[in-house]
């Protein structure tokens, strides 16, 4: 839905001789239901950028292979990797995981 502003409401509502009670009261209905949606709005989850590197060998080779994840802020970033493995399992044990198995 698009914002629109008070006042352009308030001449168009002017323009075609609505009541000034009726107006004020209008107004005033808008102003509780905009702020109401704005305290209903939730901050968004901060995050950080975790770096996970693949080495099978268990040492450093030339070429790394990794994946850039990211977790909420409060979140442990050593947890990243075993969350990863849940979800996969999960996905792996629906129906449709069945289907096309995650490796």
């Amino acid at each position: 839905m698009a914002k629109v502003s008070l006042n352009l409401v308030k001449e168009v509502l002017q323009r075609n001789g609505i009541d000034a009670r009726k107006l004020a009261e209008v107004l005033n209905q808008i102003r509780q239901e905009a702020e109401a949606d704005a305290v209903e709005r939730e901050k968004p989850v901060k995050k950080h950028h975790v770096v996970l590197v693949s080495s099978p060998e268990g040492g450093l080779p030339d070429d790394l292979v990794g994946w850039v994840v990211q977790v909420p802020e409060d979140d442990n970033p050593m947890v990243a990797a075993k969350r990863i493995v849940e979800t996969a399992e999960r996905f792996n044990a629906s129906p449709r995981g069945k289907k096309l198995p995650l490796a």
